[in-house]
């Protein structure tokens, strides 16, 4: 008889979040681990080693969903880009199919909260919606007449790396580019302007 358990990761720029989620939508054995050497062997290593301790608690799970800070092709599990993990052209769905040896989900993170928020969240019964991510980065997602809605190469609704100051700073992690939105109002962004603030005023 199925289970009807499965393990979530959240894997996001700072941190990575997980447990087993019931078929009540119930969180248990929860587990966190933080980022520690650069490089995708190491990223994919943390990940693994986390699924794995939750394993452990529940051997009776059927599956692993993904959710990446990341590019991620759909079709393929390949992680395409991500700022602030390395796991740039990362065969991601396969890596972890071999290393666990389960079924296995991926895609982007904004783009699964947008779908669990339509599904049974804030857009639930809601043909149209827009989800914004604000962590680490900036993430966006879009669900359009009922559907996420991946655009041509799989990547909609992404818009930390929209410009919207030509002399703004420079994004943080792995983005060449400056005055993106992530660069003037992530978590990362907003906690830079608040020690600036701080220091110039250290008795506000």
């Amino acid at each position: 008889m199925s289970s009807g358990r499965v393990i979530g990761i959240d894997a996001g720029g700072t941190k990575l979040l997980g447990g087993v989620v019931d078929d009540g939508l119930g969180v248990h054995h929860r587990v966190r681990r933080t980022w520690q050497e650069s490089g995708p062997d190491s990223a994919l290593d943390v990940i693994a080693d986390a699924v794995q301790e939750v394993r452990a608690a529940a051997p009776d799970v059927e599956a692993v969903g993904f959710g990446l800070p990341s590019l991620v092709e759909w079709e393929t599990g390949v992680s395409r880009w991500s700022n602030h993990l390395a796991l740039d052209d990362v065969g991601f769905r396969a890596a972890m199919a071999d290393r666990l040896g389960m079924a296995v989900v991926v895609d982007n993170d904004a783009n699964v909260a947008a779908l669990a928020e339509h599904r049974l969240g804030a857009a639930r019964g809601c043909d149209h919606a827009v989800l914004v991510a604000l962590g680490t980065g900036i993430g966006g997602a879009l669900v359009l007449d009922g559907r996420l809605y991946r655009g041509a190469r799989g990547f909609a609704g992404e818009i930390g790396h929209v410009v919207v100051d030509h002399d703004g700073a420079d994004c943080p992690g792995a983005c060449p580019g400056r005055g993106c939105l992530e660069a003037l109002a992530s978590g990362r962004a907003i906690g830079v302007a608040a020690e600036r603030v701080a220091r110039a005023q250290p008795d506000s």
